[in-house]
Parts: C-alpha cells; structure tokens; sequence
C-alpha cells in the first residue's frame, strides 16, 4: 500500500517544477555559465552599499555638526573667557 502512494504522487509531480526551492544543475561539472558578466557597464563598491551608507552618513553628520558650529559662532553664540 505505501509504494502505491509514492508511486502515485511522483506520477503527479512529473513535469512540475517547484517554486521557490533550488533545483540541482543537471551537469554537475558544467561551468560554462559562471563567471560571465551581463552586458554593460556595472560598478561595485568595494565593501558593498551598507558600507556606503555608513560612511555617507558619518561624512554628512560630522559636516552638518561642523557647519552648525561655525553658523553659531560666527553669530556671535560661542564666547571663550572674554571679560
């Protein structure tokens, strides 16, 4: 009984492909398709985005912080010891 059901859900599954899940090559020293780039011009940071934004961050914050400062001063908000 428990090969009929087996043998009667690979008859169901035949043809079918699964989304979602990985499927295995059907060679498996067929390499002639890896490492090719696809057309056009393509640039990669080195790190990847997240560093990116880290560092975009880090720059603009310390420059807007800067800025501020020097705004403030030159207003005449920032006073050192003067009598």
């Amino acid at each position: 009984m428990g090969s009929s059901i087996l043998d009667a859900l690979r008859e169901t599954d035949r043809g079918k492909t699964r989304s979602g899940l990985p499927e295995a090559p059907t060679t498996l020293f067929d390499d002639s398709g890896r490492g090719l780039q696809e057309e056009g011009w393509k640039f990669e940071l080195p790190g990847g985005n997240d560093l990116f934004i880290i560092v975009f961050s880090f720059v603009f914050i310390t420059t807007v912080m800067f800025a501020t400062t020097y705004v403030v001063w030159k207003a005449g908000g920032i006073h050192f010891n003067e009598l």
